[in-house]
C-alpha cells in the first residue's frame, strides 16, 4: 500500500536546529535557564544556611562552653551540659519565666484567637466593607512590636492613660494596667493580642470564603439557626485554619519580645517588670546575654535559646496531635 507524501513527511523524525533551544526537564526550563535557576536555589540555601541553620548550630556549640566574649570560644573551658543541668535544676529564675511563659502564651493565644474568628464573622457579609475593615484589622500587625509597645504604654499608663479615661466616663474605676504586677502580664497579652487579631482575622476570613455556601443554605432550609450553623457547620470546617491559627499564635506568643520590652523600658526597674512580672522566657533571655544584670552571659543565654527552641518544638508536636483531626466537606 502506497503512502502519501505527506504522510512520510510526519513520520519522519524531527530536528531542531543548533539554534533553538533544548528542554532538559518536565519544567520546561531552557538550557539557557539552568545557571539562573540553580543560581537562585543557591542564594536561597547560603541565605537559609547562613541566617539560621549556622546560628542555630553555633548555639549549641555555645552552650556547651563557659564563653564571655573575650577569648575564642575554643580556647574557653568546654561544660558539657551543666549550664542545662543548672537552668532547669538549680536555677529558680528559669523555671518562674518558664511558667510565666506558658501563662501569657495561652492568654495571648486565646484571647487573640477568640477575637479573630469573633471579628471575622462579623465582617464576613460586609462585601462592600470588607476591604477597608481588613485594611484596618490588619495595620497593627504590620506595625513594629516596639512602635506598637510604646503606644500602648502611653495609653494604658495608669494616672493620665486614655484607656483608664474611657473606663472613668462609663462609671468605672481605674485600672493599675502595668504599674501592678498581678495585672502586668494580662496587659502586656491584651496588647500583643491586639497586633496579631488582624493576621487572625484574614486567615478567619480566607477560612470562612471556602466553606461551601451550599451547606449554609441547606442548613437555613432545616431551620437551623444562626448558632446551629457555626457550632455545627462552620466551625467544624474551619478546624484545618483553627489549627494554623493556633500553632502559629504559639510559636509567636513563645518568643514574645518586642511588645514587652517597649511597655516596660524606661521603668524605675530593669525590662520585665515590675517586679519581674513580665519576665518571660525571651526577656530573660536577654537580660542573660545582652545586659549588664546577667553580666553578658552568652554561653548561657545559648543555653536558653535552645531550652526555648526546644519548648517550642515539644508544644507544636503536642499540639498537631491533639488538634489533628479528619475533615471533609
Amino acid at each position: 500500500m502506497s503512502r502519501s507524501p505527506a504522510s512520510v513527511h510526519r513520520d519522519q523524525p524531527q530536528r531542531v536546529s543548533r539554534g533553538e533551544p533544548m528542554y532538559f526537564n518536565v519544567l520546561g526550563v531552557r538550557q539557557g535557564q539552568r545557571a539562573m535557576v540553580y543560581g537562585s536555589l543557591l542564594f536561597l540555601v547560603i541565605f537559609y544556611g547562613g541566617f539560621r541553620l549556622w546560628p542555630m548550630a553555633y548555639s549549641i556549640v555555645l552552650s556547651l562552653f563557659n564563653w564571655r566574649g573575650i577569648k575564642p570560644i575554643w580556647e574557653q573551658q568546654f561544660v558539657g551540659l551543666s549550664h542545662y543541668e543548672f537552668a532547669l535544676v538549680r536555677d529558680g529564675l528559669v523555671l518562674e519565666s518558664l511558667w510565666r511563659t506558658l501563662v501569657f502564651s495561652a492568654e495571648l493565644v486565646v484571647i487573640s484567637t477568640v477575637l479573630g474568628l469573633f471579628v471575622a464573622v462579623l465582617i464576613r457579609n460586609h462585601r462592600r466593607a470588607q476591604p477597608t475593615l481588613r485594611l484596618a484589622y490588619f495595620l497593627p500587625y504590620i506595625v513594629p512590636a516596639v512602635v506598637s509597645g510604646l503606644l500602648m504604654r502611653v495609653l494604658f499608663q495608669p494616672q493620665f492613660g486614655s484607656v483608664n479615661a474611657l473606663l472613668n466616663v462609663v462609671g468605672l474605676p481605674s485600672q493599675p494596667w502595668m504599674a501592678s504586677p498581678k495585672s502586668a502580664l494580662l496587659t502586656v497579652a491584651l496588647v500583643a493580642a491586639w497586633a496579631r487579631l488582624g493576621y487572625n482575622v484574614i486567615l478567619f476570613l480566607a477560612g470562612l470564603d471556602q466553606i461551601p455556601s451550599d451547606l449554609l443554605d441547606a442548613a437555613k432550609v432545616d431551620g437551623a439557626g444562626a448558632w446551629q450553623t457555626f457550632w455545627r457547620i462552620t466551625f467544624p470546617l474551619l478546624m484545618p485554619v483553627m489549627l494554623f491559627v493556633v500553632v502559629t499564635g504559639t510559636i509567636a506568643a513563645l518568643q514574645e519580645f518586642g511588645v514587652i520590652y517597649a511597655m516596660t523600658l524606661g521603668s524605675t526597674e530593669v525590662v520585665g517588670g515590675p517586679v519581674r512580672a513580665t519576665t518571660v522566657f525571651s526577656i530573660l533571655l536577654y537580660l542573660t546575654a545582652f545586659s549588664e544584670v546577667g553580666g553578658f552571659n552568652y554561653s548561657y543565654g545559648a543555653t536558653l535559646a535552645v531550652i526555648l527552641f526546644l519548648l517550642i518544638f515539644g508544644l507544636t508536636l503536642i499540639q498537631f496531635r491533639v488538634m489533628r483531626t479528619r475533615w471533609e466537606y
